[in-house]
């Protein structure tokens, strides 16, 4: 038990009046029950609140109703003034609006609920404005550049172990199936960190062995938090493992010769230009018309080798033509007979990867 301070006791007095109106007898009465405060002399501690009145009497939101003499004075708190206090910045409820667009369409329940009232604040508060900003939500859409997945179901309490071990680097076990009609082994490993790629969640985690994994949420069962495993953090950074391109799944074992990044050179039609001319493909872009061919150009770019990369090429591959690398454009070409194979023989083969 301690006594109050006459700043916790300005908060308390502020928040039991907050939607109410109270004399000082009655204030003093609220903040006597509350077991952790230490009140032993009521005559002290009635012009002990009476002070903190009279100092804070017309700021936060606090006045006094009604003074008469011989009467004890009535005190309120304006709740539009008080909530002035807790107002966000403009700039960051319109980020806050901004980013409940995309919590709702990636996270799981749990967060997104988490977060939930903190959106609705920032949403009424603009909405009681009349700048520009207010009319974000109802006039600015912010969509997928390309076909986005659902949102797949995964039990809350796996997700609550696997985000906050991630968050924590602590050791997990659980048993993880490669595919869905497969059967499932135990992993052992230490959680890394955490991250979606697009609606689906994943752990990135240091194995027994010393490889760094990723473990998509939705092949993992039995999830059990373990602290001795005497697997090591390492020189983990998730800043340099996505400025690597492993985020984006490193295309190295499939074109090694590339290495993790290289100059592409191509000839697009115009329909990919439009794509491309204001938000570039990647670093150094340059687009060069070809000359006597209206609607065709050249592109080059520094671009990453991931599958990323190499499944946006494949999607416009009746729009362009890689040129080079060799490499890339012998990848690219073989993904494409082997699509055109499906159509051809009227059967899925898939080849392994070797």
């Amino acid at each position: 038990m301690a006594a109050m301070s006459s700043t916790v006791r300005a908060i308390e007095i502020l928040l039991f009046l907050f939607g109410r109106q109270a004399t000082t007898d009655e204030i003093y009465n609220h903040l006597s029950s509350n077991p952790d405060y230490k009140m032993d002399n009521r005559d002290n501690a009635l012009r002990a609140i009476q002070r903190t009145l009279e100092l804070i009497e017309n700021q936060y939101g606090l006045y006094c109703v009604e003074k008469k003499s011989g009467k004890p004075s009535i005190w309120s708190v304006d709740t539009t003034e008080f909530e002035k206090l807790l107002s966000l910045d403009e700039s960051l409820a319109l980020a806050m609006v901004i980013a409940e667009q995309q919590v709702k369409l990636v996270a799981e329940p749990l967060i997104s609920a988490a977060v939930s009232d903190l959106f609705e604040r920032a949403k009424g508060q603009l909405a009681s404005t009349k700048r520009a900003s207010a009319k974000w939500r109802e006039r600015v859409k912010v969509m997928p550049a390309s076909h986005r997945l659902e949102r797949p179901n995964i039990p809350e309490d796996l997700f609550k172990d696997v985000l906050y071990a991630a968050l924590e680097q602590d050791g997990l076990c659980f048993q993880y199936r490669r595919a869905h009609d497969q059967p499932s082994s135990e992993v052992k490993c230490l959680a890394l960190a955490f991250y979606y790629r697009g609606p689906q969640a994943y752990l990135i985690a240091r194995t027994s062995e010393g490889s760094i994994r990723r473990f998509p949420l939705t092949r993992m069962s039995e999830v059990k938090r373990s602290l001795a495993l005497g697997i090591e953090v390492g020189d983990f950074d998730l800043e340099e493992y996505a400025r690597r391109g492993e985020l984006g799944f490193l295309n190295t074992q499939r074109i090694p010769e590339l290495g993790e990044a290289f100059r592409l050179t191509a000839d697009i039609f115009i329909s990919v230009v439009r794509e491309i001319e204001y938000a570039p493909l990647g670093e150094n872009q340059v687009i060069t018309a070809i000359p006597s061919r209206p609607g065709y150009y050249t592109l080059e770019v520094d671009v990453p080798n991931t599958l990323h990369f190499a499944q946006w090429i494949i999607a416009r591959a009746p729009y362009l033509r890689v040129i080079e690398p060799a490499p890339f454009q012998v990848y690219i070409e073989n993904e494409l007979r082997q699509a055109i194979s499906h159509i051809d023989t009227g059967k899925l083969n898939v080849p392994k990867l070797s």
